[in-house]
């Protein structure tokens, strides 16, 4: 009995999921971060690999905006947010770069080069997949209260922070746009 009900309460708990974390009560903006996200601060550094193996550092980026989400694999709001992503990435500003770090995989355990190119794969996503192959990444970029497969941080330019969510809730694409709008890249 149980085995036949899994397949019917599966979608409808990945639905719950995704509803709950789109829920828009504006409190993320209350949310404590960690030091160095304030709005105008320069971020931590960091080289992560990505999808193809290439090395991805966030310094090389300055002169350019870049849009960096998190996500893990286990995460069902993570997996129903990525193709709205992927089709609003192709209208956005040739200097905005995006990278999405995949942060764990199916087991919990941190991402490998494999499985964000089986991440990438899968949602066809035309940005780099950026793998957390040690957890330091989410130790350092993590949201508050350990909700760091919702993080979004949009950088500026000048490579200090200019939007930052991450408070376990995922940014909409419409945020995603006000943002980026915003940013005037």
């Amino acid at each position: 009995m149980t085995a036949r009900l899994l397949p019917l309460l599966l979608p409808a708990a990945l639905i719950a999921c995704a509803a709950e974390d789109q829920k828009d009560d504006h409190d993320h903006e209350e949310v404590e971060d960690l030091p160095g996200f304030e709005v105008g601060a320069t971020p931590p550094d960091f080289t992560l690999p990505d999808d193809a193996g290439a090395e991805q550092t966030l310094s090389a980026q300055v002169g350019l905006g870049v849009l960096i989400f998190s996500a893990a694999e286990w995460c069902g709001s993570c997996q129903a947010l990525l193709p709205e992503v992927a089709a609003w990435s192709a209208g956005a500003p040739d200097d905005l770069i995006i990278w999405n770090v995949l942060l764990q995989d199916t087991t919990g355990q941190p991402a490998s080069v494999d499985a964000a190119a089986g991440w990438s794969e899968r949602f066809d996503l035309p940005f780099p997949v950026l793998a957390d192959t040690d957890g330091a990444w989410m130790a350092a970029w993590g949201g508050a209260g350990g909700s760091s497969q919702h993080s979004t941080t949009l950088v500026d330019r000048d490579g200090h922070v200019f939007f930052r969510r991450a408070d376990g809730r995922a940014t909409t694409v419409s945020e995603l746009e006000v943002e980026v709008s915003r940013l005037a890249l």
